[in-house]
């Protein structure tokens, strides 16, 4: 079963809007998923971390972050450009320009190494925007046999409208829905 939820929040009462060049206005759109989820002890899922500039003017210097949890092994890593892994964090080298309408994806493979819950982070930054942009996807780490019983929560947050002018409008629909075999 999936459930909405809808925020509406007045532009500038939520948080500070800051100006930008009247060439255009940067608005990136985040996404991150797993492809397994639960994932036996053992076995693998893929992070998937999707950007998109929904803008009008590009977006500079776009440097992403992939953190690892504890619960899995780093395997390997797909993106535009060549990373780097230090410990559980993986650092994805800048994509110089992210032009309005282009999408870059990221792939990051793990290992279930332990059980429990696992929070996968990423981390977005670029220049045109003053703070880190983050994204958590949660998956849960089972016995084989305990598969069918799992329930697997999945929560997406988007907004309908971005840019969002001073004093206008947008919806934050809030969207969560079971994607495991058992009940949550």
């Amino acid at each position: 079963m999936k459930m909405l939820y809808y925020l509406i929040l007045l532009a500038g009462l939520a948080f500070p809007l800051y100006a930008q060049p009247s060439e255009g206005i940067t608005a990136i759109h985040m996404s991150t998923y797993d492809t397994e989820d639960p994932v036996p002890l053992g076995g693998q899922t893929m992070y998937i971390i999707e950007i998109r500039n929904e803008g009008t003017a590009p977006c500079t210097n776009v440097r992403m972050t992939s953190v690892i949890p504890r619960q899995m092994k780093f395997v390997s890593a797909k993106s535009p450009l060549s990373h780097t892994r230090r410990k559980s964090t993986i650092y994805f080298e800048a994509v110089p320009s992210l032009e309005p309408g282009e999408k870059l994806t990221y792939k990051v493979v793990c290992q279930a190494v332990k059980h429990g819950y696992a929070k996968h982070r990423a981390i977005l930054e670029y220049d045109e925007f003053g703070n880190e942009i983050e994204n958590e996807e949660g998956t849960r780490v089972v016995e084989e046999d305990e598969i069918e019983d799992v329930g697997a929560t999945h929560m997406s947050i988007y907004d309908t409208e971005d840019p969002v002018h001073v004093g206008g409008q947008t919806v934050y629909v809030v969207e969560v829905r079971n994607e495991g075999k058992g009940v949550c």
